[in-house]
């Protein structure tokens, strides 16, 4: 708009000057001095001819020469300023605009070449309006640009708050996940980078929290192995305390002093087979294991050896099937599984019982099977078998001399040899439980 205005100002002035000079032109060519009567100069004569004029008309100008002499001016002339640049022809318009005082004016400047002389030709025009209302119109726009300034920042605020939402919620988050509290979860939201972090973030937890879970479940199976061991060494200790300090105090028959020594020396024997026991599940872990071929039946065989008195004491029928193949294990360390596994299903049947092992290769796996008609295994009490300690029949497997450690140290031996254990049992009507390994999961 400014600038419309400005160009409408310039155009009324150069109008006006081109009249000034159109008039100069005009009565110069037609000058006739005997019309005044006086003998003047014809610029002299024509311009206060029209000085009459152009002051009715309170038009601002001054004519000088080249040399800045002035010929003629107005009272109301507000001043031509400095002629710095002078047109070189009739043809060129100068013009600049000037501030005096309050005010603002456009100063225009052309040249006019006469028989006499060359001239200058300037009119000034008051524009101050023009200013004045560009001035209003940047305060206005001062005020809008401000208040679109406030409202867009306090979009771009909004704006913000919604985009690291979700990072204040993650940064929140790990404070109180550093505090303690594994359940927290932030939302996920959008499908954006800020919603994949999130996702991310929650997966992090979970995997943080498992872990602990699992740390904090490590650590209670540690403090009830701890427990159930001290209670284990306790039971035959204190019988071994009893009858030898009996021994030592009393004077006692024979047969009573005979039954206090084989008692000592019993509960004597099952401290050194516990002692064992935890070694083998402590330290066994990280020994390395000596893989030799061996044939199954002879291994079947030695392991049977093991548990074979335990076996005619109770009258067990034990049924080993021919099956004449080579595997690779540790031939002592699988002699411990078998015949712990053996011992297990001696435990669980009764007088006269029956005991059946079997063997076979299937797919490059090995598997042994030993299955019993015994009393059998609560579904909800297969997952905890293997676990140090662990005894279905507390009562029943402290008669029988257990320490619940046999299937534990069977599943570490297994697991050395990259393999497995697997149970299936009913309720009354027996067990079996299935040896595994891969043939070339072990490798000479």
């Amino acid at each position: 708009m400014f600038d419309n205005e400005m160009q409408k100002e310039i155009t009324e002035a150069e109008n006006e000057n081109t009249m000034m000079r159109m008039g100069i032109h005009t009565l110069v060519k037609e000058y006739d001095k005997s019309m005044y009567g006086v003998q003047v100069g014809v610029l002299e004569g024509v311009l206060k001819r029209l000085e009459v004029n152009w002051k009715n008309e309170n038009r601002q100008y001054a004519i000088i020469d080249l040399k800045g002499n002035v010929i003629s001016s107005n009272r109301l002339f507000a001043g031509y300023g400095t002629v710095r640049e002078i047109p070189k022809d009739e043809q060129e318009l100068i013009y600049k605009t000037y501030k005096s005082g309050k005010s603002y004016y456009i100063q225009m400047c052309t040249r006019l070449n006469l028989e006499e002389k060359s001239i200058l030709i300037i009119n000034t025009q008051d524009i101050t309006k023009t200013y004045t209302l560009r001035e209003e119109m940047l305060n206005v726009s001062s005020v809008i640009t401000l208040c679109m300034v406030m409202v867009f920042g306090a979009v771009n605020i909004g704006i913000v708050k919604v985009l690291l939402k979700p990072i204040h919620e993650m940064t929140e988050a790990t404070e109180k996940i550093v505090q303690g509290d594994l359940e927290i979860r932030v939302q996920e939201g959008s499908k954006d980078e800020l919603g994949m972090l999130a996702r991310r973030f929650n997966l992090m937890t979970e995997h943080v929290q498992k872990n602990i879970q699992d740390l904090e479940e490590y650590a209670r199976r540690q403090e009830n192995f701890v427990g159930s061991f001290s209670h284990e060494l306790k039971t035959p200790l204190t019988s071994i305390i009893g009858y030898a300090d009996l021994m030592r105090t009393r004077k006692l028959d024979e047969e009573t002093y005979f039954l206090a020594a084989n008692y000592i020396f019993e509960e004597g024997k099952r401290l050194e087979s516990l002692s064992f026991k935890m070694l083998e599940l402590l330290v066994e872990k990280n020994t390395a294991i000596m893989l030799e071929k061996v044939s199954v039946k002879q291994l079947l065989e030695d392991s049977f050896y093991i548990v074979r008195e335990k076996m005619k004491e109770k009258k067990v029928q034990v049924i080993i099937e021919d099956n004449f193949f080579f595997v690779t294990a540790d031939i002592e360390l699988m002699k411990t599984v078998l015949s712990n596994l053996l011992e297990n299903a001696r435990k669980a049947v009764s007088e006269n019982g029956e005991i059946r092992v079997s063997a076979e290769q299937i797919n490059n796996r090995n598997i042994i099977s030993i299955e019993d008609n015994g009393r059998g295994i609560p579904k909800e009490e297969l997952g905890k078998i293997e676990e140090a300690f662990y005894r279905v029949d507390k009562s029943r497997s402290r008669l029988e001399g257990g320490f619940g450690l046999g299937l534990s140290v069977c599943s570490q031996i297994m697991m050395m040899h990259q393999g497995e254990m697997l149970f299936e049992s009913e309720v009354g009507k027996g067990t079996k439980v299935s040896v595994i390994w891969k043939e070339d999961c072990v490798k000479d």
